[in-house]
């Protein structure tokens, strides 16, 4: 993802030590946002409830990470849809590792 971000938004002038701790930031807020689902885990036990809650968590974590980068990287030289484009390439990337890590992670497990 940092070098992601370093790559998209190279006209920023922010290394990719910087974007690295951009990218931690980030992630802390999407473990934040995980958080949630764990502890709804602990009081239920309702697969129906806890499938919506879980997409319904996927789709604002995806909001989260383009709000964030469009919100960091507003304040350099882009333009409003340069940047709104370049986020929703990040957010698009984020939902695919995160795809392709957990299939992965299944395939290993299973």
């Amino acid at each position: 993802m940092a070098l992601a971000s370093y790559l998209l938004f190279k006209k920023s002038r922010q290394n990719f030590t910087e974007n690295l701790v951009l990218n931690l930031f980030l992630l802390y807020g999407i473990l934040t946002i995980s958080a949630f689902m764990q502890l709804v885990m602990i009081f239920t036990d309702n697969r129906d409830f806890l499938l919506s809650l879980n997409n319904f968590l996927a789709v604002l974590t995806i909001f989260y990470v383009i709000i964030f980068n469009y919100q960091y990287f507003s304040v350099f030289d882009y333009k409003k849809h340069q940047i709104m484009i370049r986020a929703v390439i990040i957010g698009i990337l984020y939902l695919t590792i995160k795809l392709a890590s957990n299939v992965f992670l299944l395939h290993i497990i299973l």
